[in-house]
């Protein structure tokens, strides 16, 4: 709006009013009108590399725990962290992970001293433009062959995009030239819808990277 490059992520304070505002009829809004997809989809597609169980999981961006939901089974352990503090309160009403902690999840990444064998995103990347710090993160956090599996929405004409709904959408070629500066091989991707807006589907990206 004023003409200049946009931020390199959506301010923490934005995000957070909005998760905080939004914990009582999120997952009634997202999957019953939006026919979000996302957590199910990339769960699904870990038969398709091969994985798991795993000795212990990091769902970041965790939520209300949909994907928690369906990543425990496959894991010892489990942890969540996310940025809102109602998300995390509905989160642990589900009794699915074994630790929660309210956090912005580069700094907690950046504090983090325990490592896991898979690392899942889904529908938070699309807060961050720049997704640097966080594969940077996720890297150090992550076991050596462990698993980092994300969804974000895709843009077809930028590297980066932030779009009208406020939302950044990435590239494939922007992710795959990220994936290998930051010692990762993508063993999966998936170009597969995300959600749904006004009643037309938006293209993801569903990407299964393993840490060198």
């Amino acid at each position: 709006m004023r003409g200049t490059a946009p931020p390199a992520v959506a301010p923490a304070e934005y995000v957070e009013g909005l998760f905080d505002d939004y914990s009582a009829s999120f997952e009634q809004h997202l999957v019953g009108s939006l026919c979000y997809r996302a957590h199910s989809v990339l769960i699904e597609t870990h038969a398709a590399v091969g994985a798991g169980p795993f000795r212990s999981a990091l769902d970041l961006g965790c939520g209300t725990g949909l994907c928690g939901a369906l990543i425990k089974p496959l894991v010892e352990r489990l942890t969540g962290v996310d940025l809102a503090g109602r998300m995390i309160a509905r989160a642990r009403e589900r009794g699915v992970y074994d630790r929660l902690e309210q956090a912005e999840i580069v700094a907690w990444l950046g504090t983090n001293r325990e490592t896991f064998d898979l690392i899942v995103r889904t529908a938070v990347l699309i807060y961050f433009g720049d997704l640097g710090p966080v594969f940077t993160g996720v890297r150090r956090a992550l076991a050596t062959d462990g698993l980092f599996c994300f969804s974000v929405e895709l843009a077809s004409d930028d590297e980066v995009k932030l779009q009208p709904s406020l939302r950044y959408a990435h590239s494939e070629h922007y992710l795959r030239e990220l994936a290998a500066r930051h010692g990762y091989t993508v063993v999966h991707l998936l170009h597969a819808p995300i959600r749904e807006e006004e009643r037309q589907p938006i293209d993801g990206l569903y990407d299964h990277l393993v840490a060198a």
